[in-house]
């Protein structure tokens, strides 16, 4: 089932205790039963045809729409597509601009916002695959902050790139730091935007070395225009240990900061040109008899649709992480740390919030208002 948290510092026009709220059972009340299985993923997103806010919820056999009102269920597999797919396999759910994309089986679809269903894969992805599942994107439809998406296609040993429904597998060009269309050798571990809420990073394992690096693009203003490569950062051999036990693996936004979350903490990395930092000592460790499950930045959910400054209303906004904590995988919780002396990649843990009462938290998504 869903349950909702609302808080002043985590939901806009709350009016409610100090403390926060917490309301539980929202799918089986509204609907009359609860989910028949396990949640995989969830995405909040608004239909534009009637301005109505909803979230995407997959599971192993259903992917549904429920609206954010009462939390009825809109539609289920058979409605959502078209043409359905022959296997459903839900493997991301991503926001993107305009447009919801989803990864299911290989296969990349976007569903226009302004439309309720979903159509065929992206003619100009089939042939391409997304290594290990991972993307950077964003959702703002700026100048200065397209492609929307880039993720690698081991396959061709090339990034590829879209904005809105175009795609395309990035040209080689040679030079340095490194050619886009050119990369064969490396492997997806992790993607997001960072540094100045617009650049693209990715962060690569080298088959030859085994080293991890991230690799930054830069914005470009044309759709038809592939991403520039802008910097390698090389990671140093301490934090590899780190990432290869970890259970989330994010970046901040508006600073080159790369956080790292294993089931006992969570480690910081600064990376900027010519100093890559990994701080040996945790930014945030997991309470006494509990363990790391998930870990992200917080984000509104309207301002992860699109990325406007006006759509950031709350102070933590992109300055505050979440983290779900488990104990014995159940009495699970959800805190939200918020950042301290921003830039440094600092958690303020005296401040953070703390929401318990749960069984065991598979997923969560910060819903929002559409305006």
């Amino acid at each position: 089932d869903v349950g909702l948290i609302m808080h002043p510092k985590l939901t806009e026009q709350y009016a409610g205790e100090p403390a926060g709220t917490i309301q539980k059972g929202l799918i089986e009340s509204a609907n009359g039963e609860p989910f028949p299985s396990l949640i995989t993923h969830l995405l909040y997103t608004y239909a534009k045809s009637n301005g109505q806010n909803i979230f995407w919820a997959a599971t192993q056999d259903d992917l549904m729409r429920i609206e954010t009102d009462y939390y009825e269920i809109l539609a289920h597999k058979d409605d959502v597509f078209v043409y359905p797919p022959e296997v459903l396999n839900v493997q991301q759910l991503v926001n993107t601009y305009q447009c919801t994309m989803i990864l299911n089986d290989g296969d990349i679809y976007e569903e226009m916002l302004s439309r309720d269903r979903l159509s065929t894969p992206i003619s100009e992805t089939v042939g391409m695959s997304v290594d290990n599942c991972v993307f950077s994107s964003h959702s703002t439809g700026l100048s200065t902050r397209r492609p929307s998406t880039v993720f690698y296609d081991k396959a061709q040993g090339a990034f590829c790139y879209g904005h809105n429904t175009s795609f395309a597998v990035c040209p080689s060009v040679g030079g340095s730091p490194f050619d886009p269309g050119n990369a064969p050798g490396l492997n997806s571990v992790a993607g997001g935007i960072s540094v100045d809420a617009t650049t693209h990073v990715m962060l690569m394992r080298a088959d030859a070395d085994n080293k991890y690096r991230i690799y930054s693009f830069g914005n470009v203003s044309s759709t038809s225009t592939p991403p520039t490569a802008k910097f390698i950062y090389e990671l140093p051999d301490a934090l590899a240990p780190c990432l290869e036990k970890a259970v989330s693996i994010f970046f901040s936004l508006r600073e080159p900061v790369l956080y790292v979350a294993t089931p006992e903490a969570i480690y910081k990395t600064i990376f900027e040109t010519g100093s890559v930092q990994f701080d040996e000592n945790p930014v945030y460790e997991a309470p006494a008899g509990e363990h790391i499950t998930l870990a992200r930045l917080y984000l509104q959910g309207y301002f992860a649709m699109e990325n406007y400054d006006q759509n950031a209303s709350l102070e933590w906004n992109s300055r505050a992480v979440v983290v779900v904590t488990s104990k014995d995988d159940m009495n699970d919780k959800i805190h939200v740390v918020p950042q301290i002396n921003y830039g440094s990649g600092q958690l303020d843990t005296a401040n953070e919030l703390v929401f318990d009462g749960f069984g065991k938290i598979l997923e969560y998504t910060v819903v929002g208002l559409y305006k």
